[in-house]
């Protein structure tokens, strides 16, 4: 769904919705990580590389609630991508845009502050005197950590990156840094 979206923010331009579905996908990619090289699969590694740079890009514009006119991302970031091929081609759109359509599947409504903090039934709030559901329990104090040098004194193993995937982390590392050349210029 996320790629999608990027395609059509790609082609046709971005306004409110398109930023926040992008963002509200990428995060739920993204999780807890902090770099996109953390994640898993590399598709969603290069989507969430992708993700991050169009945001990016699109970061000084303005959007108003409610406005239907799109901001076109510029002329030679769209071209970069595409010639790129960091995002799937026009057939491939075509064929996943009737099941993925993001509209379809995500709503994004305005909801007044207060009905969000207001309780339902007869609930209490949380109190540091009595403790949540678990949060007793002997196993929750053990965390897992990464393996990391400083903790286990030994060098913790490198992340397996096949080398296919080495062509679209170039072209992202590139693109970044287009977009911060362009974004010195103005």
């Amino acid at each position: 769904m996320l790629e999608v979206c990027l395609f059509e923010t790609l082609n046709f331009g971005i306004n409110l919705y398109e930023y926040m579905t992008i963002e509200h996908l990428m995060s739920l990619l993204f999780g807890q990580k902090t770099d996109p090289l953390d994640l898993g699969n590399e598709h969603e590694r290069r989507l969430v590389s992708l993700s991050l740079s169009i945001l990016r890009s699109v970061r000084e514009f303005d959007f108003t609630p409610g406005e239907t006119q799109k901001i076109q991302l510029s002329y030679e970031l769209k071209e970069f991508i595409l010639k790129t091929e960091l995002i799937m081609d026009k057939r491939t759109y075509m064929s996943r845009k009737g099941h993925w359509n993001p509209e379809k599947w995500i709503r994004i409504s305005t909801v007044a502050v207060e009905t969000i903090f207001e309780r339902s039934g007869n609930s209490e709030r949380y109190s540091s005197y009595c403790k949540g559901y678990g949060e007793s329990h002997k196993s929750l104090h053990y965390k897992k950590t990464r393996p990391s040098a400083e903790l286990d004194g030994e060098e913790p193993e490198p992340r397996e990156i096949r080398l296919s995937e080495y062509q679209d982390l170039f072209n992202l590392n590139q693109l970044e840094l287009r977009l911060k050349m362009f974004q010195k210029k103005t």
